[in-house]
């Protein structure tokens, strides 16, 4: 580590974990076109009203396909009350949620730039910037070369390309949560609730234990997650857990200034996975950390008092 790193680690040192959380699919791509719009709506509506009430910075980020269609104005009404609060931040993520492994350059900036047209709008009545974008299924290139195409193009349109370091398959236990619910089995339902946030909590357990290892301090995670029905629900009690934890919830533009968000991603494929994992260069050391990640069939051990 240079001595220019040690020095903004050292400046950057925190007392206690920091997180930001991050939504993808906003507002509506995690639920079926059938779904009726209220139900949607509905679900957005509680979710910021989740983050409003414990002040938890959220950014957000938005595939604008989702807001077209004979419900249009509607639509963009539920984005706007997301946008208008002053604890979000907006991020592009496609327009239409495509697979940059599985489309080229040239269509792929098509996608970045037609995805922006409503949500830059908002934001100016909002007086807010638009700097962030997230690749969908963080698929960031099959090849370096396109990889290093399409970086240069974010960054000549003024957009910082952002990592995560934790996730917890939450679009999993969400699919199984909705079709409890479709199905009316609410018990059922509650307890997919209940293991998708100890499966989290698990999960929190072990990045950390790898962050400890590989960079010998805790560093600021970002948390990503989708808009859907279960964290409408969950994110209540998900974010309860994670103060008990120990986390204080950080801004984006806060927990980007982690030093270690300066990295070198040295992974390009198919795989969506960590951060944490593409910043190890080590084949054989990579593979170690994916191995130790829980599984969601994994037992959840119970709460000891």
């Amino acid at each position: 580590m240079s001595l220019c790193m040690v020095a903004a680690v050292h400046a950057f040192a925190q007392s206690k974990k920091q997180v930001a959380i991050t939504i993808d699919d906003v507002p509506f791509t995690q639920w079926s076109d059938a779904t009726p719009l209220q139900v949607k709506k509905a679900a957005n509506e509680k979710l910021l009203q989740v983050f409003t009430a414990g002040k938890v910075p959220v950014t957000l980020f938005i595939n604008e396909i989702t807001l077209q269609g004979t419900e249009e104005k509607a639509r963009i009404d539920v984005l706007a009350k997301w946008l208008e609060n002053p604890l979000v931040t907006a991020g592009n993520h496609g327009y239409q949620h495509a697979n940059f492994n599985t489309t080229s350059v040239d269509d792929f900036q098509q996608e970045v730039v037609k995805g922006e047209v409503i949500t830059r709008q908002l934001l100016s009545r909002f007086k807010k910037p638009l700097k962030y974008f997230r690749f969908p299924y963080n698929a960031t290139g099959k090849d370096s070369v396109s990889r290093f195409a399409l970086e240069a193009f974010l960054k000549s349109k003024g957009y910082i390309s952002t990592p995560f370091t934790i996730e917890s398959q939450d679009y999993s236990f969400a699919s199984r949560y909705q079709s409890e619910l479709d199905k009316g089995a609410t018990q059922a339902a509650e307890q997919t609730g209940r293991d998708y946030v100890a499966y989290t909590l698990k999960t929190f357990a072990y990045f950390e234990k790898v962050t400890q290892e590989q960079y010998g301090r805790p560093i600021a995670q970002i948390y990503l997650c989708h808009d859907n029905q279960l964290n409408a629900d969950y994110m209540p009690l998900l974010l309860a857990e994670l103060t008990k934890a120990g986390y204080d919830f950080k801004s984006l533009d806060e927990v980007m200034r982690d030093p270690v968000y300066q990295s070198t991603s040295c992974y390009t494929g198919p795989y969506g996975f960590s951060w944490l994992y593409r910043w190890e260069k080590d084949l054989k050391r990579r593979r170690e950390m994916m191995m130790g990640q829980p599984e969601m069939d994994t037992p959840i051990e119970p709460k000891k008092n």
